[in-house]
């Protein structure tokens, strides 16, 4: 019989000594800088205060974690350390004999250890990132050339968290998910939607990668803020907890000291950069905070997992921002003083309803286009890296129905006007045009919204609601052709242009 999952309990937020003021006032610090958060949860006392998902993100939907699978992935070293599989002191190549003996490994890449993978400081400078274009990726780390000393300094690198996984993975012949899964996820009562991109050789990234729900998040969370106990229930050693989340070595640019062979102090504040969430000191796959005894894990675009012990609360987020310490400064400056004492109700009332009224916004625009007529039925045939396709527009009211065929398939994306329309294309993720990591075109699961722009083009919104990220269309139309141009939010590159003509 499966075991019941645990359900965090729903209480207003003075009822666990959190002004509702406060959660108001972080909501508006967000919004008034621009950041674009898809969800967050907050919970005192092991309870949830407040929460909420902006429209078309959804609760129980899964969504990308980038970095913050390291601290999964974290997790996943101590289960193996509490059950003698594994040594923090373990050298690396221990765990790939075969490879090691037919590899060029240099003298620093055979003395380094998870220890020095776990707290990111391996000796590469820069990182060993570059691993990811390879076809065997451990190779081409045992390979790499270490310009430092293992232990020397931080430099944060994703391709040391990939190799935990992969260690991991020679040690039990299990991937990171399925160890997981009998040993975190189902304990704490994850979602069994959770997975993960992996390498061609059936590897997960570790250091990004994973896929998980804003509550899973904040399952994770708290685990750690009751060191190790979920629900009554002891999971991992309160000692393990400690030492993942403890600063081990500084982080700041320009430090070369503490180093793991000179620990840090309780005391010591040379090495910290007080200014920056990114400076204050780093643990096992976790960073320490600004405000004394926080730490989190994040990932790129704003996504947390944010642990306060002294406040006994727990904050996940997800989110498609570049500001990431501007999501944390709202964090401490506008919640963090309203938590604690016995606070008043007041301001619940508006919570809830800002809360139920969470959206992002749609395409902007106009529903009405003299020359929308002249389009509306027509089939265009387009060209996107040597891949014929058609598009035949169709409108219906507020309603645009783009019907795409690719390669003998026909796909239907239903936009709409003023707001989102979920989609859900159903094709396997294999087949998404960019492949991971870091690029994504499309993704079967989608909203999208449309209206025409103030010089007559066309723009289609598609938010990818399991990810980061939105991708715009902008659609001119000029007698028998047709460009579009795609714009990825987030994203370096500049706009991808695609010419069509009328079918």
């Amino acid at each position: 019989m499966a075991t019941k999952r645990y359900e965090f309990p729903r209480v207003p937020a003075a009822e666990v000594g959190i002004a509702p003021h406060a959660v108001l006032d972080l909501l508006r610090d967000w919004q008034e800088k621009g950041l674009e958060l898809h969800s967050f949860m907050l919970l005192r006392q092991g309870k949830v205060a407040a929460e909420g998902y902006w429209h078309p993100y959804r609760a129980g939907d899964v969504h990308m974690l980038n970095s913050l699978s390291k601290s999964f992935t974290s997790t996943a070293i101590l289960f193996a350390i509490q059950e003698g599989i594994l040594s923090p002191d373990d050298a690396v190549v221990s765990f790939f004999p075969e490879r090691a003996a037919n590899l060029k490994i240099s003298e620093k890449m055979r003395r380094l250890t998870l220890r020095h993978l776990l707290s990111m400081c391996t000796g590469h400078e820069p990182s060993a990132d570059f691993i990811f274009a390879e076809h065997d990726c451990v190779s081409a780390f045992l390979e790499s050339e270490i310009q430092g000393e293992p232990g020397g300094r931080f430099s944060y690198n994703t391709g040391a968290t990939f190799m935990l996984s992969a260690a991991l993975q020679a040690k039990t012949g299990q991937n990171l998910v399925d160890f997981l899964r009998p040993r975190l996820f189902e304990p704490l009562g994850m979602s069994e939607d959770i997975w993960s991109d992996m390498t061609p050789d059936g590897i997960c990234y570790g250091g990004f990668g994973l896929n998980v729900t804003t509550d899973d998040i904040a399952r994770l969370g708290m685990l750690y803020l009751n060191r190790g106990e979920f629900a009554g229930k002891r999971i991992l050693a309160p000692e393990l907890i400690d030492e993942a989340t403890r600063r081990h070595i500084s982080n700041r640019a320009d430090a070369e000291y503490p180093t793991l062979d000179h620990p840090v102090l309780a005391d010591d504040s040379v090495d910290i950069d007080p200014t920056s969430d990114w400076g204050m000191g780093y643990g096992w796959q976790f960073w320490r905070c600004i405000p004394e005894g926080i730490y989190r894990g994040d990932g790129a675009f704003g996504q947390f997992c944010i642990v306060m012990p002294r406040q006994d609360a727990v904050l996940a987020i997800t989110a498609g921002t570049d500001d990431m310490q501007g999501i944390l400064h709202s964090v401490w400056d506008r919640l963090l003083p309203g938590i604690g004492g016995t606070p008043s109700d007041e301001g619940q009332a508006e919570l809830d309803v800002v809360l139920s009224g969470l959206s992002l916004p749609p395409a902007e625009g106009s529903c009405r286009l003299p020359a929308a007529a002249d389009i509306d039925g027509a089939q265009y045939n387009f060209e996107f890296r040597g891949t014929p396709f058609t598009a035949r527009f169709k409108f219906d009211g507020d309603v645009l129905c783009i019907a795409t065929e690719v390669a003998g398939r026909t796909y239907e994306v239903m936009a709409g006007y003023g707001r989102h329309i979920h989609n859900n294309l159903g094709f396997t993720l294999d087949e998404r045009t960019y492949k991971p990591p870091f690029r994504f075109m499309i993704a079967p699961d989608f909203a999208a919204s449309w209206a025409w722009n103030k010089t007559g083009a066309l723009v289609v919104k598609f938010i990818l609601t399991k990810y980061a990220y939105t991708e715009t269309a902008v659609i001119k139309f000029d007698g028998n052709k047709a460009s579009a141009s795609f714009k990825m939010n987030l994203a370096v590159e500049p706009p991808m242009p695609i010419e069509g003509t009328r079918a």
